[in-house]
């Protein structure tokens, strides 16, 4: 388990410091449940997964107030989120407004039944989303 790590000033530029499109495109798990191996994993993570809203609201208020509103819809034109991160169950993005196209996205996601819920912070290019968007 990771306790929510506020989004400061100092963290976002940190975070929006490093290179996009890590592999994993992974900049930061910003809080994270633990796993949900033992006993009933459904009932366990849906108990769990109100507080995590909470803290996914928390985290986007905190971010909304260093780079202001998300962008609506989708990042990149042609490609549905959950093409390309089928495992948020919520998710914001800014337009970093870059001459890569790079976004910044937070989501709150939940792989598998049997894996933890994170707060993720991402940092992509309009072309990494394509490619995550349209792979087989």
């Amino acid at each position: 388990m990771r306790e929510f790590t506020p989004v400061t000033k100092k963290l976002l530029d940190e975070l929006l410091a490093q290179e996009p499109n890590r592999t994993p495109a992974i900049a930061a798990y910003l809080a994270c449940s633990d796993d949900f191996y033992d006993g009933d994993r459904h009932r366990r993570a849906a108990k769990q997964l109100p507080k995590y809203e909470k803290i996914f609201e928390t985290a986007l208020s905190q971010i909304i107030t260093l780079l202001g509103q998300p962008i609506e819809g989708d990042p990149v034109e042609g490609v549905p989120a959950d093409a390309w991160w089928p495992e948020a169950l919520r998710l914001a993005c800014w337009d970093l407004g870059d001459k890569a196209g790079t976004f910044a996205c937070l989501g709150l996601e939940h792989q598998d039944a049997e894996l933890p819920i994170m707060l993720t912070f991402k940092k992509l290019t309009k072309d990494h989303i394509r490619k995550l968007g349209t792979w087989d």
